[in-house]
């Protein structure tokens, strides 16, 4: 994927709410690009799947003194839930209550992050890196 990063910054923000989920994705476990169960081979790296892995996919709104922005945390994932995708996933097929309070103990939390705004997708993408 060509990404066209126009900005780095860091910011301190809260989180006023997370959307809808499902809060993961199933991908390659070896270039984490999203997956079907049925695929035995990944099309973008060309290996063999033997298992898919869970990766997260937190899409949320994130609030700072300027106003609102939507994102989506990948690689943080942990520090918002505390446990790792894999775990998250099986907490949100199996429990769906359970995972949602796992996000709202972060809800109005303070978070220093690293953005990197991609304006090479329609709109604006913010992607966090790390919280």
């Amino acid at each position: 994927m060509n990404e066209s990063y126009v900005e780095d910054v860091t910011i301190r923000v809260s989180v006023a709410r997370f959307n809808r989920g499902p809060h993961f994705y199933q991908g390659c476990p070896f270039c984490q690009k999203k997956l079907s169960n049925a695929v035995k081979t990944c099309r973008m790296c060309g290996n063999c799947i033997t298992c898919i892995v869970s990766y997260y996919s937190l899409k949320l709104v994130l609030r700072d003194e300027t106003g609102n922005i939507d994102a989506t945390v990948c690689k943080a994932g942990r520090d918002f839930t505390g446990v790792s995708a894999n775990e998250f996933t099986a907490i949100e097929v199996e429990n769906r209550k359970e995972a949602i309070e796992l996000l709202r103990r972060n809800l109005g939390l303070q978070w220093e992050v690293d953005l990197k705004i991609d304006d090479s997708k329609q709109g604006i993408y913010v992607r966090i890196d790390r919280a």
